[in-house]
């Protein structure tokens, strides 16, 4: 194994990390503590800021809170930073932060993307977008944007 110290491109600070290389002189694994903990973090900014955004386009983090069936001050608790959501409700976040984000390509305000969300729908049988999320993933919620995107009548 060697020890080797490298600069990070972002703040030019020396990181510490292990190289090892097989007999040949071949790099097959990296590893650093302070590498993996930046990682750490930047993966939890994402998950704020997606529940941030969600929340903002659903109209308030409660409404979040009920579409995710939890209690009213978890999705602040998420966005603070205090606490991370769980597989399945990050997965629910992920989903809808990407439904949320196809549906401003159409709607550039919130209002709107929020009425769509919460409204029924004749592409998905009358059922409301953020129920099928919950229910079926994104997918068919996809489906349904695209429709409107290519201005198909139900």
């Amino acid at each position: 194994m060697v020890r080797s110290r490298t600069r990070s491109s972002i703040t030019g600070r020396h990181l510490k990390s292990a190289v090892v290389k097989n007999s040949g002189g071949t790099v097959v694994a990296k590893a650093g503590k302070t590498l993996a903990s930046k990682a750490a973090k930047v993966t939890a900014l994402n998950i704020q800021a997606r529940t941030d955004a969600v929340a903002q386009a659903l109209g308030s983090r409660a409404k979040l809170a009920q579409v995710l069936k939890v209690s009213a001050s978890q999705p602040t608790r998420w966005i603070s930073g205090d606490e991370s959501p769980n597989s399945e409700n990050t997965r629910a976040i992920v989903d809808l932060e990407h439904v949320v984000t196809r549906a401003r390509l159409l709607w550039s305000d919130d209002e709107t993307v929020s009425a769509w969300l919460n409204g029924r729908n004749a592409f998905l049988d009358g059922a409301r977008p953020i129920d099928v999320i919950a229910l079926e993933g994104s997918g068919p919620v996809i489906d349904a944007l695209d429709q409107e995107t290519a201005g198909v009548f139900a």
